[in-house]
């Protein structure tokens, strides 16, 4: 916690400064110390992680639209012949772990467990020795 000396003198008992004084000191000088030095580089973090997630899936996307027209006519034979005697199941190659790419993906089970102060199942609290 940044320590803050105007109220560390009040707490210690120093009459001379006012809850007045506190208090607009809190909001002018103290609360956007604390935001700039250690919280914007917080946020920093988020949205190079919100970038980084939302062209993660862009490119997820790109991937599947590369390999469409191959794999739609390949779907389309293994609809009309059989292998081995029974028909097979094919996906897009980009999509052939779905099991990866869901776990991979931020649902709404993630966002509530976000919202109420959890982590989601599989992710590790990791804290940073900067902040």
């Amino acid at each position: 916690m940044k320590k803050w000396d105007l109220y560390e003198q009040r707490k210690n008992g120093d009459e001379s400064i006012s809850v007045e004084d506190l208090i607009s000191d809190y909001a002018k000088n103290y609360c956007p110390l604390v935001f700039n030095e250690e919280v914007a580089p917080i946020v920093e973090r988020m949205k190079k992680a919100k970038s980084d997630y939302f062209n993660a899936l862009m490119d997820l996307h790109e991937k599947e639209e590369e390999y469409k027209d191959i794999y739609n006519e390949i779907n389309e034979y293994a609809h009309r012949f059989k292998v081995d005697g029974a028909y097979l199941l094919v996906n897009n190659p980009a999509e052939c772990d779905k099991k990866a790419i869901e776990q991979a993906m931020i649902d709404e089970k993630d966002l509530y467990k976000a919202r109420i102060n959890e982590l989601p199942d599989g992710i590790e609290r990791v804290v940073k020795d900067d902040e």
